[in-house]
């Protein structure tokens, strides 16, 4: 009986050892998921933030345009 307790006992601690590291793999992945996702989000604010000076750039040559060609007719 202790023998066969033993045995689980070895057993169970197997178990354990191989859900800590398949653990320690997943939060590992996590981060380095995290970090892409931070380092994603930043380039894409920052992509966003041209765009609109962009637009903004365009829009006031267009309004200037607009107002030269009401001024020639």
């Amino acid at each position: 009986m202790f023998q066969k307790l033993e045995e689980e006992k070895v057993k169970l601690e197997d178990q354990l050892k191989w859900k800590k590291e398949q653990f320690k793999h997943l939060e590992e992945a996590y981060e380095k998921l995290k970090g892409q996702f931070k380092s994603s989000k930043k380039e894409w604010e920052m992509e966003k933030s041209t765009l609109l000076d962009e637009i903004s750039s365009l829009q006031t040559k267009l309004d200037s345009q607009i107002r030269i060609s009401e001024d020639l007719q």
